[in-house]
């Protein structure tokens, strides 16, 4: 319903979206970059889920796909993600979903949390070398 409190997809969303600008301040501490073994890098993570988010779930969502560039580096990354996550909150915002588009926000809402907690994880065990 319009004129409601937000649903509780889009404040996951909101969620979501401050867990991503909260790595921010860690881009000068943690080496993202850095590939543990033969595991992809948490840049590497991100990017793909970025993509995967804007080619494949944005039109499942049925949100037309803005042409963005392909983001280089986790700051643009995270920068990139936070303006998808804007489009989506809007549309939902504006709009009262199906329940099959709902399902699958919550379902790609889970996926993102357990991609954050596998960022979460690898950036505990990383140590930047000391200078």
């Amino acid at each position: 319903m319009l004129g409601t409190a937000p649903s509780t997809e889009v404040q996951d969303l909101a969620w979501l979206t401050g867990e991503l600008e909260s790595l921010i301040p860690l881009l000068d501490v943690v080496p993202f970059d850095e590939k543990p073994g033969d595991l992809p890098s948490i840049t590497e993570l991100l990017t793909e889920w970025y993509e995967v988010c804007l080619v494949r779930h944005t039109p499942a969502l049925g949100l037309p796909v803005r042409p963005f560039p392909r983001p280089t580096g986790l700051e643009a990354v995270l920068e990139a993600m936070r303006s998808l996550r804007e489009d989506w909150t809007t549309y939902l915002g504006a709009t009262d979903p199906a329940p099959s588009t709902r399902r699958l926000l919550r379902q790609i809402i889970r996926q993102e949390r357990g991609l954050l907690k596998q960022v979460a994880e690898r950036i505990m065990t990383i140590q930047k070398p000391v200078p």
